[in-house]
């Protein structure tokens, strides 16, 4: 590269990052002193969507649609001269152009949130870090919780590179990509605010060190100080995500226990609340005379079921009362004589008590 491109380069460098630090220090004014700031700058605004174009001149509060329709008639009003009088441009991209997610971070990480995005860019949108430009603001903070959300707005590079490249054409340069809908809120979005650092981080170190110098060292000392404490909160960050992770898995190991502790006390604790199926079949058996017998035996949770023959079916309600572990003996069907075998068939229930407490006589 020969001296002269690298002068250019070192030019076009120098004006992002004058840019990315003018756009920095406006997000510290109020936005109440921003607004009357904007309101009293002259600059052009390009109104910019899939459908249409929209080049708007504003001049000490007042605005006038210089064009409007396809993009190739937008970069050929930029080249008039009532546009090219005017540098400054600021581009308002349309909703569909422009990709909003809401995502729940630490509050410790709110000091370092520039830094932080692109990982987030990366993790939770489909768009590589390095293919778009971002801005962001802090929505809501949870203090109970300790957490901030923040709404994350980003656009692809190459829609904004391409305007850009329109308006370097006619010797304009964008100073801000913002949304159509941005008016009144606070601070202003700026999809240049943070991306412009990042995209000349190499020169920027150059530039940086010789404001340093002709500073001092002080000055040096300082940013280094900086730079040392986001690194070390980044650090910490990193260490309390990687502690709350373990005490994660502990917990869920503990959980699991205290399901199965719970399901094997639950388990023991039925089988001492009652008697078991062959004391129950016992019981039964002990208590039906001889003269009957049983074809279905059916015990469900505390409740049994007889269903048989006996030649006095009536009678057998009189003998489960007489039991100290079965009770509330009561037929479940109408006693039907069967006059072929002189017997009654019957289907009775029967509960079970909670303890057995041994036969009465």
């Amino acid at each position: 590269m020969n001296s002269g491109a690298m002068f250019g380069q070192l030019v076009h460098t120098g004006r992002e990052f004058l840019a990315w630090w003018h756009a920095a220090l406006l997000s510290l004014v109020p936005a109440g002193l921003q607004r009357l700031w904007s309101d009293r700058r002259t600059y052009l605004r390009l109104e910019w969507s899939e459908r249409e174009a929209i080049l708007i001149r504003r001049f000490r509060g007042r605005e006038t649609v210089l064009s409007r329709g396809p993009a190739d008639d937008t970069w050929h009003a930029l080249g008039s001269a009532e546009a090219r009088s005017i540098r400054s441009l600021i581009v308002n991209l349309g909703p569909e152009q422009i990709f909003r997610r809401t995502i729940v971070l630490p509050m410790a990480a709110e000091a370092n949130l520039a830094r932080l995005m692109p990982n987030e860019i990366d993790r939770q949108t489909p768009f590589p870090a390095d293919q778009v430009y971002f801005d962001y603001r802090v929505a809501a903070r949870d203090e109970q919780a300790k957490q901030i959300a923040v709404q994350l707005f980003i656009t692809k590079r190459s829609i904004v590179d391409e305007l850009r490249r329109g308006a370097a054409r006619s010797g304009h340069r964008i100073e801000a990509v913002t949304n159509a809908n941005s008016d009144g809120e606070a601070p202003p979005l700026d999809l240049l605010r943070w991306s412009a650092a990042g995209a000349s981080r190499p020169m920027l170190f150059w530039l940086n060190s010789g404001l340093a110098t002709a500073a001092g060292v002080l000055a040096v000392a300082c940013v280094t100080t900086g730079l040392q404490k986001l690194d070390d909160e980044i650090d910490r960050l990193n260490g309390q995500i990687a502690r709350a992770r373990t005490q994660a898995q502990q917990a869920e190991a503990l959980r699991r226990e205290v399901v199965r502790l719970t399901e094997t006390s639950t388990f023991v604790a039925r089988r001492r609340a009652g008697p078991t199926p062959l004391a129950v079949l016992q019981e039964a058996t002990d208590i039906l005379p001889d003269n009957a017998w049983t074809y279905e035996f059916h015990l469900t949770g505390q409740t049994l079921r007889l269903a048989g023959y006996a030649h006095d079916a009536p009678g057998l309600i009189a003998l489960f009362e007489k039991s100290a572990l079965l009770s509330n003996a009561q037929f479940r069907a109408p006693v039907s004589r069967v006059a072929s075998r002189g017997v009654d068939r019957f289907d009775l229930s029967v509960d079970v008590r909670a303890q057995r407490m041994g036969r009465q006589p």
